[in-house]
This record gives C-alpha cells, structure tokens and sequence, in this order.
C-alpha cells in the first residue's frame, strides 16, 4: 500500500513535469526490482526491465522539456493553423 501511496505521488510529480519526481520514481522503482531480484522473484522480470526503462525515457524527457524554449506570446493555435491550410485548399480541385 505504501508503495502505490507513493508512485500516486510521483504521478502527481511527473505530470507537473517535474525532474525531481522523475529521479525519485525511476530510483525507487529500481530499488525495488533489486529487492525483488535479491529476493528471488524473478516473475515478470522482463516487464519490469521495460518499466524501468520507460521510467528512464520519462527521466530523460523531463530534463528536456526544461531544456526547451519559452513559446513565444503570439503563436497560432492548432486549430488556427488547420483553418488556414483549409482556407487554401477549399478551391482545389484534382486534374483527370
């Protein structure tokens, strides 16, 4: 029960995206498969493995996302930019 009390909390973490919470779920989430591996459970290892590294990728997503740029202020919207590709293409018609 503890252990899901605290993934929620990492949850909550990584959707703020923050750095902190993703070190803190991906160690602790290899802390525990260590455990389980010293301990003989050796079930499901090869999913484990590829949470681990799901885990690593959100790590590493996270110190890019820090990385990027501010959006600059006056940027269209999807929306805005469908509009205006539709807006071209209403006359179009295909040649025989």
């Amino acid at each position: 029960m503890l252990v899901a009390v605290c993934f929620a909390g990492f949850a909550i973490g990584l959707h703020s995206r923050s750095r902190v919470a993703a070190i803190l779920a991906f160690g602790f989430y290899i802390l525990d498969l260590l455990y389980s591996v010293f301990t003989g459970h050796l079930a499901g290892l090869i999913i484990s493995i590829l949470v681990a590294l799901a885990l690593l990728a959100g790590v590493r997503g996270s110190f890019a996302y820090h990385k990027l740029p501010v959006k600059p202020e006056k940027l269209p919207s999807l929306a805005d930019s469908f509009r205006s590709v539709k807006g071209l293409t209403d006359n179009y018609r295909p040649v025989p």
